[in-house]
């Protein structure tokens, strides 16, 4: 069977490019890490452009971001938890979101996002957590699973883009 849609994990747009050199189907989704305290702007929207969807991993931050003082002032003040808040953000953004949790409860909690809104303030709060460290974290990330990932890879040929889009 001839293969009808594409979707790709973790690519950065230099990734995207390099591919699209190449292929002839062009990908429908890419899956990131997404959420406020990575949100990668030039990357979402280059993605965005190309119509490519972003599904978030990692929406929730695996609970890290809980207790951080925006967030709970965000969920505060919208009578909802910090999961929430945080799924809604990912969804009031146009992300495919996908929390995961094995316990029915918390599946119960983060699958109610949708009947609300956060407000521009809320949101601009939000988009502000983002710091340089997220993302200097990211580039070292994405550069020590790219060498894991590459099974030609040596220490004289990384091979690593060294110059990727970081936001």
């Amino acid at each position: 069977l001839p293969i009808r849609s594409l979707g790709v994990s973790n690519y950065a747009l230099e990734d995207y490019t390099e591919l699209m050199e190449h292929a002839t189907i062009k990908p429908v989704i890419n899956q990131i890490e997404v959420n406020p305290f990575l949100y990668r702007k030039n990357t979402l929207t280059f993605f965005e452009s190309q119509g490519v969807k972003i599904q978030s991993y990692r929406a929730l931050r695996d609970g890290k971001a809980f207790d951080h003082p925006v967030v709970v002032q965000v969920a505060t003040a919208a009578g909802k938890t910090p999961a929430q808040v945080l799924g809604r953000w990912c969804v009031q953004k146009g992300f495919i979101y996908i929390p995961k949790s094995v316990k029915r409860e918390r599946m119960e909690e983060n699958a109610a996002v949708f009947d609300w809104t956060l407000d521009a303030t809320q949101m601009a709060k939000l988009d502000s957590l983002t710091s340089e460290a997220h993302l200097a974290t990211f580039k070292e990330l994405y550069r020590k699973c790219v060498v894991r990932d590459t099974p030609l890879a040596t220490a004289e040929n990384p091979g690593t883009k060294e110059n990727i889009t970081v936001d």
